[in-house]
C-alpha cells in the first residue's frame, strides 16, 4: 500500500478535521485493526503503527505513522520516507519549509510552517521512528507545551 503524506491535509486516506468516527471507518475499510483506544487517540494496527490524536471536537488533529515498511509506504514529493535515511528526510521536509529558525534536536522536530514532526525513539537511529502531521491548532498546544512561540 502506497501513501502519499500532504502536510496540512493527510497521511494516504486519513484526513485531519475528519470525525473519530470517519477515521475509524476508513481505517476498518482498509483492514487495519483498531488496537488501543484512549480518551483522545486511536492506535490501529499492525503493531499500533498508526496513532491519530483528537481535539476536543472528536476531530484528527495529529496522525502519526510508524516505520513499517512491509505493509505500507509513505511518500512525500516522491520519497519514502522510511526507507530513507533520517538526514534525508529531514533535509526533504527543510526544503519545502523555508526560513528555519531552530536547529534539530537529537530525537526529533517539528516544521512549524507544514506542522510535520519527525520522531525517533533512539536518537542514534538511522531512520525516524514516526512521521506524523497535525493541525495549526494542534501545533499551538504543543508549542504551549514546550513554552516556545
Amino acid at each position: 500500500m502506497n501513501w502519499t503524506l500532504s502536510p496540512l491535509d493527510s497521511i494516504g486516506p486519513l484526513k485531519l478535521g475528519a470525525a473519530r468516527s470517519r477515521i475509524r471507518d476508513t481505517a476498518a475499510q482498509l483492514g487495519l485493526e483498531l488496537k488501543h483506544v484512549t480518551e483522545t487517540a486511536d492506535y490501529f494496527t499492525p503493531e499500533a503503527s498508526i496513532q491519530v490524536e483528537y481535539d476536543n471536537e472528536d476531530r484528527a488533529w495529529f496522525i502519526g505513522i510508524n516505520a513499517t515498511p512491509s505493509r505500507f509506504r509513505v511518500l512525500f514529493d516522491g520519497v519514502d520516507l522510511f526507507t530513507t535515511d533520517a538526514t534525508g528526510v529531514f533535509d526533504l521536509f527543510d526544503k519545502h519549509e523555508g526560513n528555519r529558525t531552530r536547529e534539530p534536536e537529537p530525537n526529533g522536530f517539528t516544521f512549524d510552517r507544514q506542522i510535520v514532526a519527525l520522531w525517533k525513539d533512539d536518537p542514534d537511529s538511522a531512520a525516524w521512528s514516526q512521521i506524523a502531521i497535525g493541525t495549526p491548532k494542534y501545533l499551538t498546544a504543543v508549542q504551549e507545551v514546550m513554552g516556545r512561540p
